[in-house]
């Protein structure tokens, strides 16, 4: 028998309802952070809202920063930077980037 592993860090599989429950905020949050393009959870067909343990992720860093006294704007700001820059270093390290 094969060892079995859990879902990725990309792979959508908490509800609304449950990262906010560990989070400790209210879904309403959520969905606000999602409208204010802070976050974007996969939607399944009957259009609920996943989350990954990355999207996980980035939801603490935002709580974290809101906590900080940091507004909605500054948080998309920082997190654009933070983006931005890992993209610039994930693809310096793309050896297909070496071609010419």
């Amino acid at each position: 028998m094969g060892i079995m592993r859990g879902p990725g860090p990309d792979e959508p599989v908490y509800t609304i309802g449950v990262v906010a429950r560990l989070l400790g905020c209210s879904t309403q949050t959520l969905r606000i952070w999602e409208r204010e393009s802070l976050i974007c959870p996969h939607r399944t067909d009957t259009n609920n809202r996943l989350y990954s343990d990355a999207d996980f992720r980035r939801l603490a860093e935002i709580q974290q920063l809101t906590r900080q006294g940091i507004n909605l704007a500054g948080i998309r700001a920082i997190l654009g930077t933070v983006d931005k820059t890992q993209n610039i270093l994930e693809s310096s390290a793309d050896p297909m980037n070496d071609r010419k």
